[in-house]
């Protein structure tokens, strides 16, 4: 008798692992929450959005709705891949690819940009970070390299014209958005990155801070950027090299940074 139910048991869980029997991690679901703010606004939440989320296998869609904080959460999710969008009149459309794993909570932030109207051809360029985690970076700076032109733009020079590019906010307190504008793009070559202001002596923090670039020009959304682990206070994004987005992708510590 022992040795068929050994036997039943080795099969159930050969089962299991084949994916048979569709069992997970202490028997749980997951879930997907975040924000959504206002890009060219510090602090703005976006209420009353609908954030669609829409299961990798099978396209099964359900929606959720970000109440006055921008805060939205979607519940009871089978573990697996999802893709996470933002379609709106008013604003630029956002999307996400992300992956729910059993009794955890996945998090997805976005920062939405006004819908660009026709003839816009500026480059526009949002960061964002994760919340509070005692392993991340509190704020994350934004730098732009212009040709020409000694010095950077930085949280130094925001809220001002700066040799046609124009840096809106410098938020100090986690998320972000903090968004770069080039309004009169030059020949020669942009440095796009991203430097560890409050936490720099954990090299390994920005890693850790859920870093996200994402790219526009006009109404497009050209590339989205994420910082990976690694070791570095600073983290080179991409270059304009005349009027040609190039990633880098690379931790760079010899940029000039404040």
């Amino acid at each position: 008798m022992n040795r068929k139910r050994n036997y039943l048991l080795a099969i159930g869980g050969l089962l299991v692992s084949l994916g048979v029997f569709s069992v997970y991690a202490g028997g749980q679901n997951g879930r997907i929450s975040g924000y959504v703010v206002y890009g060219e606004v510090r602090d703005k939440p976006l209420d009353n959005l609908e954030v669609t989320i829409t299961s990798a296998v099978g396209g099964k869609r359900i929606t959720a709705t970000t109440n006055r904080n921008g805060y939205y959460v979607a519940k009871d999710l089978t573990p697996g891949k999802y893709v996470v969008s933002i379609d709106q009149p008013k604003y630029n459309p956002a999307e996400a690819s992300v992956r729910v794993r059993g009794g955890d909570n996945t998090k997805q932030n976005f920062s939405l940009l006004n819908r660009a109207q026709a003839g816009d051809s500026n480059y526009r360029v949002t960061l964002t970070w994760c919340d509070r985690d005692s392993r991340a970076v509190r704020d994350v700076d934004t730098y732009l390299s212009i040709p020409g032109v000694g010095d950077p733009l930085y949280f130094g020079r925001r809220g001002v014209n700066f040799h046609g590019t124009h840096l809106d906010v410098d938020d100090i307190d986690w998320r972000g958005p903090e968004t770069t504008t080039i309004h009169d793009l030059r020949n020669g070559t942009y440095i796009f990155y991203v430097n560890n202001y409050s936490d720099r002596g954990k090299p390994r923090a920005l890693g850790n801070s859920e870093v996200k670039v994402q790219v526009y020009r006009g109404a497009d959304q050209l590339h989205v950027f994420r910082v990976p682990p690694g070791r570095g206070i600073t983290y080179e994004v991409f270059r304009i090299v005349d009027g040609k987005i190039v990633p880098v992708e690379r931790y760079n510590d010899r940029l000039p940074v404040s």
